[in-house]
């Protein structure tokens, strides 16, 4: 599925967004500072924004790694009890 389309996803690709022009404005800050119209000025734009709401930026990037890594964890959980009982099934039916 799109990233456009869902929600969590969508939250994602701003907030990296936000950070990666953040961080490129921090080194090449002549480059964006050109370019505050048209396309290359959404990237200024979110570098402003990274800039001026820095901790809260940061406090989204934390609770989104949490969530992305508890995501992951519990479809490992998942995955590794679905194949540990269909394991079980097969060697059920060798049984009889």
């Amino acid at each position: 599925m799109s990233a456009l389309f869902n929600f969590k996803s969508l939250l994602l690709v701003i907030l990296l967004l936000i950070c990666t022009s953040t961080y490129v404005h921090h080194f090449t800050p002549g480059i964006m500072d050109r370019n505050k119209n048209g396309v290359m000025g959404i990237f200024w734009k979110c570098a402003r924004i990274g800039e001026r709401l820095s901790p809260y930026i940061s406090i989204c990037c934390v609770i989104m790694a949490v969530r992305v890594h508890a995501a992951q964890l519990i479809r490992s959980t998942h995955y590794k009890r679905k194949r540990k009982m269909e394991t079980r099934i097969v060697i059920w039916k060798h049984a009889f």
